[in-house]
């Protein structure tokens, strides 16, 4: 299913509906468009506008779906002169409309991730300006945007290292933040679980993690987080798919996907009930390591849950992380929460190893 050709676009599923804005063409030209695609009717729709409020063309920024109140939130990126902004935009998918709900303390950043969680969209990571997008540096920086009071605040993580074009994907109530370039550009192999509300962050330590790479993506399936695509420090493209199995706490031998191998895509996945299985869709991206070929397809593909992998309730990893918590805070159940904590909608069931029962909070059955 061809589309314009593009990379360092940003695609965001809602239900049924694959909404794609932005990137960059053939010719290095930032694009403005906006399509969504029906996986059903296997159908694109061009939905960009020509009315004065509607974002200008960007690459490398973030864009999430808001399930709970039907939208869809884009923040930063690069535009056409290499300027980094700090624009946020609100999309009502009902209404079909575009709201800018930049705000002075919106952070100016491209290259970043992001997700939402309950009612708080989190971007971290990225090339950041502190001079409205003239210059910039590589970040470790956590911004948390409140959807509800349309606020921005700072969530400083312990340990957390400077990443630009790294991966980010949500496992239970922790973030999960691969791959990336630092600051001298050294592509990254490493892989931290972040607890936002300990703000903390862990290396998933093993002998042999998936090769160091930018611009990759990844996502969580039941108790596997699954990373595919992306730029190699040697300037090569892999089309293999990389696996962290939290009940084997370890990386699996890598699955060759039979795609282009790219850097610069999209990948989304969706749950499709009537057949009870997981759909996942890669999109656009470059298939060489010159930015100049690039592909428009649209690939999906199903993924069924296994015993194998299966959700794991209480994976080795969450034991790691309570025993830094614990090491890092002294945390007991006397601790008093700060002010983003009590706000936090992501919460954490410590495990102690020495115990077999775990206390749960009534917020924590619930997340």
């Amino acid at each position: 299913k061809n589309q314009k050709k593009r990379i360092y676009h940003k695609t965001a599923m809602m239900k049924e509906t694959l909404y794609v804005f932005g990137g960059a063409n053939e010719e290095g030209r930032v694009m403005s468009d906006f399509y969504e695609y029906e996986t059903q009717t296997q159908q694109w729709h061009n939905k960009s506008h020509n009315n004065g409020n509607y974002p200008k063309g960007r690459k490398q920024h973030v864009l999430v779906t808001d399930d709970i109140h039907n939208k869809l939130y884009m923040h930063g990126g690069e535009g056409e002169e290499g300027e980094i902004t700090n624009e946020l935009w609100e999309y009502d998918i009902e209404k079909d409309k575009w709201t800018n709900r930049t705000t002075e303390k919106a952070p100016y950043l491209a290259g970043h991730a992001g997700i939402i969680q309950q009612h708080t969209m989190y971007v971290i990571g990225g090339e950041e300006s502190n001079d409205e997008g003239m210059t910039t540096t590589t970040t470790n920086h956590l911004y948390a945007y409140s959807i509800l009071e349309n606020t921005w605040t700072t969530i400083d993580i312990k340990d957390l290292p400077k990443r630009a074009n790294a991966t980010l994907a949500p496992y239970n109530s922790f973030l999960i933040y691969s791959g990336g370039e630092n600051e001298e550009g050294e592509e990254s192999t490493q892989t931290y679980l972040i607890s936002i509300k300990y703000k903390i962050a862990i290396e998933l330590i093993d002998l042999e993690p998936p090769p160091a790479r930018i611009h990759a993506t990844s996502f969580v399936f039941g108790s596997q987080f699954v990373v595919f695509g992306g730029l190699l420090k040697d300037e090569q493209l892999d089309s293999r798919i990389y696996t962290f199995d939290f009940y084997e706490d370890t990386w699996l031998s890598p699955m060759i996907l039979d795609i282009q191998p790219r850097y610069g895509h999209t990948m989304n996945m969706m749950y499709h009930a009537e057949n009870a299985v997981f759909k996942i869709f890669v999109f656009g991206g470059a298939t060489s390591m010159n930015d100049d070929e690039l592909c428009g397809d649209l690939i999906e593909f199903e993924l069924h849950l296994s015993k194998s992998n299966l959700p794991c309730p209480t994976p080795p990893i969450l034991n790691y992380m309570s025993l830094a918590i614990k090491d890092l805070s002294n945390l007991s159940s006397s601790t008093t929460l700060s002010q983003d904590e009590k706000h936090s909608d992501t919460s954490l069931a410590i495990k102690d190893p020495s115990n077999s029962s775990t206390t749960t909070s009534q917020d924590e059955k619930h997340s």
